[in-house]
């Protein structure tokens, strides 16, 4: 097996690296692919991986493809991808707006190649715990959710000047409502579908970005379950986290210990999980080998191009609420 990663910033040195790992036990190969030539030499040089400046004939020998670029790149170069024959991998967003999203899924489709999307924490251990105990109804009926995320953009990347980043640049589908789409997405995952939402959000630091770096969102989902969502790109000290409100008690994920604490109304007690010790590079290794396992045709992908694409939409409809002072439907 052979699996492009195309572009070699931070996400995709760490798929390189964590590949390179999971391919070598198939006897197969990561090649890397980017159009910075020092990008290159870099992971050639520090990783011993083969590099490729031809992005067509990359794919033409690749099995599958992961895309590590900006946003506004993700759909037109998985489309070059799965008319390739390649199963893809695109890093969360899918896409910043839905021009094409039906065409590559489409073509995905027609010659049964998988399409999945970066979204990590659905395979992160404490979230995982969550969806479980609200399947077994621990919390009962579920009532609300608030969901939050927030993080310094400069902080992120240290080492990188966060102006260049496409998080901060609108014409790259930037900003903090595409960039955190992984909140939008496990919420809908634990909640079910949104049918409607209303959002602020704007540029509220003197950040030099054009894009928003502060989110509030109200979703009401088809169950009438209630979740505000803030995503920031201003917090100095990272922050996740969701509390879930239920008529039997109430569940807190917290990032910070990766633990979940349930409350049971009926024992007027709390109880405790934690994985306070795990690797989180452990989420990115099962994505991956997951997605091989897509490609070997041994498994279906957690999340599929619809998902993705559904996030995007929820994502595409806050913003456009931020913009319109209006409530958006969903369905």
């Amino acid at each position: 097996m052979k699996i492009v990663v195309i572009g070699c910033g931070s996400i995709g040195k760490r798929h390189l690296r964590n590949l390179k790992t999971l391919l070598k036990e198939r006897n197969g190969e990561v090649i890397a692919f980017d159009v910075n030539k020092e990008a290159l030499e870099f992971v050639s040089k520090e990783y011993g991986i083969r590099t490729e400046t031809d992005l067509n004939k990359a794919l033409e020998e690749a099995d599958g493809a992961f895309m590590c670029i900006p946003n506004s790149l993700h759909v037109p170069t998985a489309l070059k991808a799965v008319k390739h024959g390649c199963h893809v991998f695109v890093e969360k967003p899918l896409s910043h707006t839905m021009e094409n999203v039906d065409e590559l899924l489409r073509i995905a489709k027609e010659k049964n190649l998988t399409v999945t999307c970066g979204y990590n924490l659905r395979f992160y251990k404490p979230l995982q715990k969550v969806k479980d105990l609200l399947d077994a109804g621990a919390i009962g009926k579920v009532y609300g959710a608030r969901v939050e995320f927030g993080y310094h953009l400069p902080s992120w990347r240290p080492n990188q000047d966060y102006r260049k980043n496409y998080g901060a640049i609108r014409a790259q589908g930037g900003g903090v409502i595409l960039d955190v789409i992984h909140e939008i997405n496990y919420i809908r995952w634990l909640l079910g579908e949104a049918k409607e939402l209303f959002c602020y959000a704007g540029k509220l630091s003197d950040m030099e970005t054009d894009t928003e770096d502060y989110a509030d969102m109200v979703i009401k989902f088809e169950n009438n379950v209630i979740a505000n969502v803030h995503l920031d790109y201003v917090q100095r000290a990272y922050r996740r986290s969701c509390h879930l409100i239920g008529e039997k008690g109430t569940i807190l994920w917290d990032f910070e210990g990766h633990k979940v604490d349930i409350f049971d109304s009926q024992k007027n007690e709390w109880s405790h999980f934690n994985e306070k010790d795990m690797d989180f590079n452990a989420t990115y290794m099962a994505e991956e080998e997951h997605f091989l396992k897509c490609v070997e045709g041994k498994a279906k992908p957690v999340i599929d191009g619809e998902e993705a694409k559904q996030d995007v939409v929820v994502a595409l409809a806050a913003l456009k609420s931020a913009e319109t002072g209006k409530v958006v439907k969903l369905g």
